[in-house]
């Protein structure tokens, strides 16, 4: 099972050499992941026992079901359902964190006129 990005790019770099991602999403059950590398290549992982097998995928073959994201490859990889991941997941992928903003503090209040 994959339960952090970094395990997904660890797993993928075994899997698939040559292929260095830096950021996953995972889906919901741990049984497969998208990574991605800095210039937009995609990977799938796919856990098969105790095994984690990988190919590069085109973005034209992923497309949002209402279970989540589904791969549409051939051979071993056909039909991989990426369970509850969203549109916003995907979106998401390869984006840098959001900044941590300080909270904002009081320090008068307008007088009522």
């Amino acid at each position: 099972m994959i339960h952090t990005v970094d395990e997904a790019i660890a797993a993928l770099a075994e899997a698939l050499p040559g292929f260095a991602a830096f950021d996953a999403a995972i889906a919901d059950d741990g049984r497969a992941a998208l990574a991605i590398d800095p210039t937009g290549r995609i990977a799938l992982l796919v856990v098969q026992g105790t095994r984690v097998r990988a190919r590069e995928v085109d973005w034209p073959m992923l497309r949002l079901t209402g279970a989540g994201v589904l791969v549409e490859a051939r051979g071993r990889f056909a039909g991989v359902l990426l369970t509850r991941l969203t549109a916003i997941d995907m979106r998401r992928l390869g984006m840098p964190p959001l900044p941590q903003r300080e909270p904002a503090e009081i320090v008068g209040e307008p007088e009522a006129a």
